[in-house]
């Protein structure tokens, strides 16, 4: 029996013999829904990665920017400052957070670089600038000023209330507008310094003035300790001071404006160090509650170190 070559053997009953070519065409569309299937499973793979990490790609992205320059194994205020940022983003307004370190000198902050209204923080170079005055001998700050009734600013302060013809110093002014926030006394040194009024700044530039302050930068010691002690124990303790021990001594000046609550100053730990808090269109009663909040944060994570 003669067998003929296997293609050209007749098919089986009912079934059509497949060519060579279109095995061929079988082969590729196989391949290409094995590619396809391939993308698919890597796009899905993809996919359920972005859904999963995006929101710890996107903190990193808008994670605030500590602006300083810490060595390598130093400390690390990141958690603190994500602390901070995670407190006061469902705020009302804006939030400013400035702190300088005496024990090594690096800072840290959120927002601390954005300018803010100063508000009655304009008074800290009020009172800088007469003592430097005092110093290089153009005011006498034992001078006896008498009070006039134009004189007289609304708003803080005890001077607005007293009889015109009543006499201050300009000492004693100096502590009204440090102990008191005095508007009155504000007018009064600031037309004998001739300092211009600052109606913008920024936490960083509050926070380094009291820096200079306190390292003898800007006015003799003998100086520096009575301003400073004039800042302390103020009428106004229910922000910086409430948010550390009550042992604890806060030198500070409050800046109060609608929609702006503030407080700045030296908290006098072990070493001391700078808080600064600014905030603008913010709503008071947040405010008042959330400042105390920011200082024990910033507190705790001083002290801890």
């Amino acid at each position: 029996m003669i067998f003929k070559p296997k293609s050209e053997q007749q098919a089986l009953p009912g079934i059509k013999p497949i060519k060579k070519q279109e095995r061929k065409e079988h082969r590729g569309e196989g391949r290409k829904a094995i590619i396809v299937l391939f993308i698919v499973t890597v796009l899905a793979s993809v996919l359920f990665y972005l859904q999963a990490e995006a929101p710890k790609i996107w903190e990193k992205i808008t994670a605030p920017k500590v602006i300083s320059r810490l060595p390598k194994g130093h400390f690390n205020p990141d958690q603190t400052i994500i602390q901070l940022k995670e407190l006061t983003q469902d705020l009302s307004g804006t939030y400013g957070i400035y702190v300088y370190r005496f024990k090594d000198g690096y800072n840290y902050g959120l927002n601390q670089e954005k300018v803010f209204p100063a508000a009655s923080l304009n008074k800290l170079p009020v009172m800088i600038a007469a003592y430097q005055q005092a110093e290089e001998g153009k005011v006498n700050l034992e001078t006896k000023y008498t009070l006039k009734e134009e004189d007289k600013v609304q708003g803080a302060g005890l001077l607005q209330s007293e009889l015109a013809g009543s006499q201050y110093t300009y000492r004693q002014l100096i502590e009204y507008m440090a102990q008191h926030s005095d508007n009155t006394a504000f007018k009064i040194m600031r037309q004998v310094t001739k300092e211009e009024i600052i109606e913008k700044i920024t936490p960083e530039e509050v926070g380094l003035l009291f820096k200079r302050l306190y390292e003898g930068e800007l006015i003799n010691q003998e100086n520096t300790d009575e301003l400073l002690q004039f800042l302390t124990e103020t009428d106004f303790e229910d922000r910086l001071p409430q948010g550390v021990p009550e042992n604890i001594r806060v030198a500070h000046k409050i800046g109060t404006l609608t929609g702006v609550y503030s407080d700045a100053g030296i908290i006098f730990a072990e070493p001391p160090f700078v808080l600064v808090i600014m905030t603008e269109d913010a709503r008071e009663s947040e405010a008042l509650e959330v400042l105390p909040q920011i200082t024990q944060i910033v507190w705790d994570f001083e002290t801890a170190l």
